[in-house]
């Protein structure tokens, strides 16, 4: 028999991931350069590591060459930026050639990524065989507390044509100012604490090391794979006697990951990912040849530049670089390959987060952003809250954090939203907006290759600028710039858009401030589904021709599990859609080479891969408890292989895997073993069928409105005695009522028809089937409201006064009768009207009126209102008698109109002056008019005349004259009235009518008998 070898494997169709450098983005910040005329320009970097470039505020890319900065172009042969001929200076027109347009750029960088590979092709080889994969379960050195302690050497590098000149002691280690130590202990709610490792440099024990060494700075900044080699051996050469490498390896392997000790170099010169200045290095993390030091090897750092430009370099980006080193955390900016694809920016530390600035910072990157609740995750540094069920929502802006598995069988494995509320506080200082901050994760997407990446922002404006490149703002965090308060499947944007499935959640009445986010979310858990799955990292892809077969060992978790379909990642070999067949054979351990008897093999779904990767079976399978092995045979087609990286954050699942090509397949019946680096990424989609053993059973049941019923839903469900009951889930709540306990109340007024859902819950965390109970809420006459408006409660009889019946109100109807009644027989206009008005008689004495409403309905209910009145007796107007006094020229009088005027009420007087004298002049004092004449000794007699009202405490009021007589002055002055003095001052004819314009007056009252008389 022809024996099936791995030899059948090696067609390489391509790599849909290339391996790369973990680096940092350039800063987008411009750059200050200076030309040859001594004369200064901003410029931005552009680009990646491998292939990047200078580019003017129009465009134009620039190179450096001989001091001397060049318009820069596109060699036609080697495909290298060159010089276009001309030195570049404000006032030289630049050569078109000068303008790379993107997509020549990405192509360029592409090549240079597949340059840099070649030249390290060895690496991942060389590093497979010596440094274990870190996985979560990598050895950290946690304390009693909780908190992991991690260690951290600093190597600080001399050379011998450039020195350091800075000290980073303080920005790694510092407690007090923002640094490495404090970054990392706030994003990890001080349950990560970077430690200075142990040394005897300087200040022993401080965790920094300064060294020379006898050679010039590499100045390199892409494959430098030998440029770098000889520049670490002499590194270690000179840690050796000052560090004991051996006493890091903890776990006694003889390697030393990064869990057990971290390294970071920081090279004396310059940072090429923020100027052009030389010599220079581009901030990395990455792996040397392993290099065996105190009996152990080493190999993982990450290096850094003494300057960035004129300053030390920041603290964001060498944070950044130490999460890929110390946690294993993969960039979350486009791959070189994906250009203009970004969909996190300065939200995140692992993406352009790295760069962000606080008000009052002087660099870019002083104060970078927090990690992405996604990322912290990824770090093990927190552990989000799940989300599984409806209602209004809270998520604290300090150490909190928030999850939905929108996918309900891969769950944290599939596609998912992060939510964390997100305000402008410590390392925050400078993000770009506050709010709600929602991180979608697509497992259709590759993680930062071809197309939209895996980990998102969904940006509530739904611009999509992150996605093309452009910065993150207020208007990417709900509610935010937009007021975009709720999200779901029908909003835009959309979440099913992001998350790639329909998730059926929905969030409402979103709310962000600085202590918190809240929001009102719906949605339906569904624990009965499960997976057996690997990570679905897709970062390391591989295709290979021929890999048309796969098999994998699925696992379930218990006697109730049958297989609802299958999630897998293939890709079509040619014009052809990709066929499938998927079988299911009983297990059989395979270490090397898995033989199958196809006898025992029931097909159970063919036909096409579905665009979503997700083959979803007609009818579920029951599976054995324990394991299976499920076979996918591809036509057209082959199957997306992921590659392990060998340091990661992922947690790979032990899952048995074997691959074959079609024809092998079919020959032989036969599979390989995967190689311990690689895996697929599928999920078989699981479920725990309980309509055996629980049964939760339509109800229905009917109540009268306005009532409360009590009902038990568990009286025709069907439980099977394994099972214990936790308790009933509502899923979907009644619309016009509520549900208390095992209490229905209808909303008041409410008839009609009305219907919640529900399922049972095992203390395993299982469910039950959805059922419905059915609920008529019958009718029942309500009784109208009589409402009597307009209820001043005072009346002056004599007169007229309206009620009003309009604010009576029935629920069934707006159809009512209307009757009115009084508790005296006084004429009475609209007694069946809405309306009633009175007429009041007048009244010698007070009284009190009742008045009664009585309104019915359409069915002969009726209710009644009653307001009592008030009726005040009808007021006697005052009677006032005419004056008349005599004065002689030039002297005074007083006139005191009130005190032969009268009340029959006996109500007090007030006085009011309706008209003024034309001669002479007036003045009130106290109970007094004083007239004074004017004039000339012998002018003739003269008569004049002017009025006055009497007004009583009831608006009543009565018209007096008073007749003045003056007489010369050579006459006898004789008063009429038996009350007339000369007293106090005088007002001119002009004051006196001033004061009639503005309407003043002044009472006067005078005491007359056992009544006061105005």
């Amino acid at each position: 028999m022809k024996m099936f070898t791995r030899k059948a494997l090696t067609g390489l169709l391509g790599l849909c991931s290339f391996t790369s450098f973990a680096t940092v983005l350039p800063s987008p910040h411009p750059h200050q350069i200076t030309l040859s005329d001594g004369s200064s320009m901003e410029v931005r970097l552009k680009g990646t590591k491998q292939f990047h470039w200078y580019e003017t505020s129009d465009g134009h890319a620039l190179i450096k060459q001989n001091n001397n900065w060049h318009f820069a172009k596109l060699s036609q042969t080697s495909g290298e930026l060159i010089s276009a001929g001309e030195i570049f200076s404000s006032t030289t027109p630049p050569p078109p050639a000068s303008l790379i347009d993107s997509s020549t750029a990405f192509k360029m960088q592409v090549k240079a990524q597949k340059l840099s590979m070649t030249q390290d092709s060895g690496l991942y080889t060389t590093l497979s065989s010596h440094v274990p994969s870190i996985q979560q379960g990598a050895y950290r050195n946690q304390e009693a507390n909780g908190v992991v302690e991690q260690p951290l050497l600093v190597v600080q590098v001399s050379f011998s044509d450039v020195t350091m000149n800075h000290d980073f002691t303080d920005l790694v280690f510092s407690t007090t100012d923002q640094s490495v130590k404090d970054y990392f202990r706030k994003n990890s709610s001080n349950s990560y604490e970077v430690i200075p490792a142990k040394e005897t440099d300087g200040t022993v024990n401080d965790g920094v090391v300064s060294i020379t060494l006898a050679q010039n700075h590499p100045n390199c900044i892409n494959q430098c794979w030998d440029t770098f080699a000889p520049v670490f051996e002499e590194i270690y050469s000179k840690l050796d006697p000052l560090v004991n490498f051996a006493e890091f390896d903890k776990n006694l392997d003889g390697s030393i990951t990064p869990s057990e000790l971290s390294v970071m170099f920081v090279f004396a010169g310059y940072d090429r990912a923020v100027g052009s200045e030389n010599p220079a290095i581009w901030p990395h993390k990455w792996n040397h040849a392993p290099i065996t030091v105190d009996g152990v090897k080493i190999n993982s750092y990450c290096l850094f530049a003494d300057y960035q430009s004129d300053h030390q370099s920041t603290l964001g980006v060498i944070v950044h670089e130490l999460g890929h080193l110390m946690l294993a955390l993969p960039d979350l900016y486009p791959g070189t390959d994906n250009p203009d694809r970004g969909s996190v920016g300065k939200w995140g530390l692992m993406s352009g987060g790295s760069w962000s600035m606080k008000p009052g910072d002087l660099y870019a990157g002083q104060t970078p952003s927090n990690m992405l609740a996604w990322t912290k995750e990824a770090a093990g540094f927190v552990t989000p809250q799940v989300l599984t069920s409806s209602g209004r929502k809270e998520i604290q802006t300090t150490n909190d954090s928030a999850v939905i598995y929108i996918d309900p069988y891969l769950k944290e494995k599939g596609s998912r939203v992060y939510l964390e509320n997100r305000q402008a506080q410590d390392y925050d200082a400078g993000v770009p907006g506050e709010g709600l901050l929602v991180t979608s994760v697509n497992i259709n997407n590759q993680a930062r290759n071809n197309g939209p990446m895996q980990v998102q922002i969904l940006q509530a404006d739904g611009l999509d600028e992150l996605g093309r490149g452009w910065r993150a703002d207020n208007g990417d965090v709900f509610p935010g710039s937009t007021n975009q308060n709720s999200l779901s499947d029908s909003t835009r944007p959309s979440l099913s858009d992001f998350v790639g499935i329909n998730s059926e959640v929905e969030f409402n009445n979103i709310a962000s401030d600085l202590n918190a986010a809240s929001f009102d979310l719906n949605m339906i858990d569904e624990p009965n589904k499960y997976s057996w799955a690997t990570s679905f990292q897709r970062s390391y892809l591989q295709l290979y021709t021929n890999v048309n077969v796969a098999a994998f060992a699925i696992n379930t978790r218990d006697s109730l599990s049958v297989l609802d379909g299958l999630h897998i990642n293939t890709h079509p070999t040619g014009i052809e859609d990709t066929q499938y067949k998927l079988w299911l054979f009983p297990y059989q351990p395979a270490e090397h080479v898995l033989s199958v008897t196809p006898a025992e093999g029931q097909l159970l779904a063919q036909g096409y891969i579905p665009a979503n990767n997700r083959i979803l079976l007609d009818s579920s399978i029951s599976l054995p408890n324990g394991k299976s092995t499920l076979i996918l045979e591809l036509t057209d087609g082959v199957i997306e292989i992921e590659q392990k990286r060998v340091e990661t954050y992922i947690n790979y699942s032990e899952v048995e895997s074997w691959w074959a090509s079609n024809t092998d397949f079919s020959d032989h019946n036969q599979l390989i073993a995967m190689y311990p680096w690689q895996q697929y990424n599928f999920g078989a989609l699981l479920r725990s069928d309980t309509s055996s053993v629980i049964t939760a059973r339509n109800d229905a049941f009917s109540v009268d409105e306005d009532t409360v019923a009590s009902y038990n839903l568990r009286d025709n469900d069907i439980v099977d005695f394994s099972q214990q009951i936790e308790g009933v889930e509502i899923i979907t709540p009644p619309s016009n009522g509520q549900l208390s306990g095992m209490d229905y109340t209808p909303n008041a007024n409410f008839h009609g028809n009305d219907s919640f859902t529900y399922r049972l819950k095992t203390t395993e965390g299982l469910t039950s089937n959805v059922a419905t109970v059915d609920i008529t809420v019958n009718s029942i006459n309500d009784l109208p409201t009589a409402v009597i408006s307009n209820r001043s409660t005072t009346i002056s009889a004599g007169q007229h006064f309206t009620v009003s019946g309009l604010e009576s109100t029935d629920v069934e109807s707006s159809n009512l009768a209307y009757l009115w009644s009084t508790s005296e027989d006084y004429v009475l206009f609209g007694k069946r009207s809405s309306q009633l008005t009175v007429s009041l008689p007048h009244l010698t004495v007070n009284k009190t009126l009742d008045v009664t409403l009585t309104v019915t309905d359409e069915s002969g209910a009726q209710s009644s209102d009653t307001v009592t009145f008030n009726i005040l007796a009808s007021n006697n107007v005052p009677v006032t008698q005419n004056d008349s006094v005599t004065v002689t020229y030039g002297d005074s009088v007083s006139i005191k109109p009130l005190e032969n005027d009268t009340d029959a009420d006996g109500d007090n007087l007030s006085l009011i002056l309706t008209s003024l004298p034309s001669k002479g002049n007036t003045s009130i004092q106290g109970n007094e008019i004083i007239y004074t004449a004017t004039g000339a000794h012998g002018q003739a007699q003269w008569v004049e005349t002017f009025s006055y009202e009497a007004v009583d405490e009831k608006g009543g009021r009565a018209s007096g004259e008073i007749t003045i007589t003056v007489e010369p002055k050579t006459k006898t002055t004789t008063t009429v009235t038996s009350t007339s003095s000369s007293s106090g001052g005088s007002m001119s004819l002009y004051g006196m009518l001033v004061l009639l314009a503005l309407g003043a007056f002044r009472g006067v009252r005078t005491r007359r008998k056992s009544s006061t008389i105005h």
